[in-house]
């Protein structure tokens, strides 16, 4: 446990010093409202993510030691949920309805699993996807799209 929680802090800090550079400060601005949630089995892959996202503006949210999935989304509503297509207990109906129900963007990844698997996945769900790695700069188009895609309608 110690092991895994001093990965995912070198993880994060190296992924901050990596792309300090490159944050815009207008971004963080523009989305310092929006949180997200990633739902990984993978500590250091949730960690990255996680940093990832905070360098976009998203306030990073996370769910509670074996809390489920659909639990998690419902006490924290986040503005965007990344889910691992491997992580069983968030691929599922209930997580689904639960993320609907909070207006939250689902977006599925995959570490390991081929790109058609990962597409076939997010359409089954009709969410967006990526594959990892990924470049900040499609993690960003990613984001937009499926930020305004959550959002109301104003009709």
């Amino acid at each position: 446990m110690v092991f895994t929680i001093s990965r995912m802090v070198l993880a994060r800090v190296a992924v901050r010093r990596l792309l300090s550079m490159s944050h815009s400060q207008s971004t963080s601005r523009a989305r310092a409202h929006h949180s997200a949630l990633v739902l990984s089995d993978d500590p250091v892959v949730a960690a990255l993510l996680l940093s990832l996202l905070e360098l976009e503006g998203f306030a990073p949210r996370y769910a509670d030691h074996n809390e489920p999935p659909a639990d998690a989304v419902a006490r924290l509503r986040p503005c965007v949920v990344l889910v691992d297509c491997d992580h069983a207990a968030a691929t599922g109906d209930a997580f689904y309805t639960a993320a609907s129900e909070a207006g939250a963007a689902v977006i599925v990844f995959s570490p390991m699993r081929a790109r058609s698997e990962i597409e076939a996945a997010a359409d089954e769900h009709a969410v967006r996807w990526f594959t990892l790695p990924i470049d900040q700069a499609r993690l960003r188009r990613v984001l937009a799209d499926a930020v305004h895609d959550a959002a109301p309608s104003s009709d």
